[in-house]
Parts: C-alpha cells; structure tokens; sequence
C-alpha cells in the first residue's frame, strides 16, 4: 500500500506492505493521519492487481434534532447514509451529494434523529473503491465533582461556546454563579469554581447551540469511619449509591440503595485505616452525574535539620496543628512550641 498526498513534496507519503489472509488485508495507519484528497494505491505483487482510490472528503457538518434532519459534504454524487440509535434501530438513506458536495437526510418515520445517534457514510468512485466517515451526535452531559469544585461537561458539540449557570436554592431563584467556556475538539469542558462551593441541592444548567443540560447536584458526604468495624457511613440522595474504596492494597465496591438519605457500609476486603480513599458517585435519571472523594489522612513529620525546617505531610485539611519541641538536654519540658 502506498498513500500520496498531493499537497507534500514527498511521494509517496506512506507505504506498507502485508501479506494477505482470507482474501481481505487490513492496513490500520495510527501513524499515519489519512485525509481527503490523498491517493491510496494497494498492489498485489503476486497477480499484478492495482487499486487507486482518491479519498473522498465525507462529513457530518449540521443537524437540527426537532427537524429531523441531518446534513454534511461528500464528493458530488451518490452517497449511502446508515444511522442507528440501537443495534435494532437503524435506517440507511441513499441519497445524492449536490454538484458543490452538499448533502441532507430526512429519515422517514418511525426513525427520528437523537441526542447519541450515530452511525457512517459511504461513498464509491467509479470502480467500486470506498470511502467510509464514522459520526456521532453529541449526547450531552454534566458530571459535578464536589471535592475538587468543578464542573466537567461531556459530549457536548466541539469546538462551541458553552454556558454555565448554577442556582443554589438557600438563597433564592436568582442564578448564582455563571460562567463562559469553549468546549475542546474531543466534546469535553472543564469549568472551575473560584469563589463559589459546589454543594448538595445546587441546581446546575449548561447550554450549548441547541443543547439545554439541567442536574441538581446530589446530597453526596462520609460522616463517620469506624476503623475497628471497617465501616463508613454518609449521605445521599435516595436512589442508588456507587461506592468504590482503597486501602492501597486491595479495592472494594458495592452499590447501595439509599432510601432516606443517609447510607452505611460495612467493608470486607478494605482495611478502613488512615491512607484509605473512597469515592461516592450518582447518577440521575439523564445520566447525569455527582461525585466527591473521601481520604483518611495518614499523617507524619518531615524534619530538615541543616534548615532546622519542620514539614508536616497528610494531615487533616483546614485543621488547627500545633507543634511542640523538647530537647531531653534542658531537662522534660518543652522548649519550643507552635
């Protein structure tokens, strides 16, 4: 196989050779980036057979979900559009790219276009040699991270200006905290908080282009551990619980059905001791998802004697630490404290 791309001096650009099995050989280029307009040529050297194939520039480049309809450029000519929602829901669409390559679907009822639906085009040359494009709707969603304070958004449409609002109840209808963000090209948004705590009840939206995203955060907390039972306990919003936890040597998970808003869980492979972590995680009924993170401290001292500095590592956060010094050579009282 070789590729040539007609925009570089160099010819050809890639080449590969295999040796084929059962008729079909896969060429699969995760070091070479493959675009429209590129020429593959596949020879077999024992029979002589060339096969040339200019890539056609295939794309999904607008969609309107309340009109149904789907659109995106090709090469002008025919064109097969397959798009499923499910491995049995699907339709495929022959339709005609326009002399400019633009292109538009319609499917027919019961098939309606959704947030998620994915599927791919297909476009032969002249002797049959293919070019195939993969898509994917976006399906929106939300995940609110209460330990680290920020808000991630996924699958959302790419390289677009998102919104963030959020409301929380305690102090009324009003939105109090918003910001602005450009989603990456891979769908993703990271949104940090500076100035404003994300807590259990704050209702949360997202927009972006015809996408409207709404959760409330979930109650999620550990009040107490219990080292000698291997027990923690907590709350939640009624529904289902994940929890997952490790003591660095072993994990543990359990899902657990919270029916008043408080949960407990008594461990048996995880050692509940300092060091031990654990993660709490519900979703809502969209797929929506809140999750915080609990850390046992496992606390010590680091002294630097030629600095006379004294570090303290993995204590409580936001807790008052006082430090005291004796030296046994002026006798059994301290001699410096902080």
């Amino acid at each position: 196989i070789t590729i040539d791309d007609p925009s570089t001096v160099q010819s050809p650009d890639y080449q590969n050779t295999k040796y084929i099995n059962y008729e079909i050989v896969d060429f699969i280029q995760y070091s070479f980036d493959i675009k429209p307009g590129q020429t593959v040529t596949i020879t077999d050297s024992v029979n002589v057979i060339t096969r040339e194939l200019v890539v056609a520039d295939l794309a999904v480049t607008g969609y309107n979900l309340s009109a149904n309809t789907i659109s995106g450029i090709a090469s002008p000519g025919d064109l097969e559009f397959h798009a499923c929602n499910d491995s049995s829901t699907c339709v495929d669409v022959s339709t005609i790219a326009a002399s400019d390559g633009v292109w538009s679907v319609t499917p027919t009822s019961p098939f309606t276009l959704q947030e998620g639906t994915y599927g791919y085009l297909s476009q032969e040359d002249g002797d049959g040699d293919e070019t195939t494009f993969v898509w994917s709707l976006p399906k929106p969603l939300i995940t609110a991270y209460l330990t680290y304070n920020y808000i991630r958004g996924s699958d959302w449409p790419e390289n677009e200006l998102i919104t963030l609002s959020i409301d929380d109840p305690d102090y009324g209808s009003s939105v109090d905290f918003s910001a602005n963000d450009v989603t990456g090209g891979d769908g993703y948004v990271y949104i940090r908080l500076p100035n404003f705590k994300l807590e259990g009840g704050q209702i949360v939206t997202m927009v972006c282009g015809q996408f409207t995203k709404t959760m409330t955060i979930h109650d999620l907390s550990v009040l107490t551990y219990n080292e000698e039972n291997d027990n923690l306990t907590g709350t939640a919003s009624n529904g289902m619980l994940h929890l997952y936890a490790t003591d660095g040597l072993t994990g543990e998970s359990a899902d657990i059905e919270v029916t008043d808003g408080t949960w407990s869980h008594d461990f048996t492979d995880v050692a509940v001791s300092p060091g031990m972590s654990a993660e709490l995680t519900q979703y809502d009924s969209s797929g929506h998802r809140s999750e915080m993170e609990f850390y046992i401290p496992d606390p010590y001292i680091e002294v630097e004697l030629p600095y006379s500095e004294i570090d303290g590592e993995d204590w409580p956060e936001d807790t008052l630490i006082t430090l005291s010094i004796d030296d046994p050579d002026y006798g059994g009282a301290v001699d410096y404290s902080d």
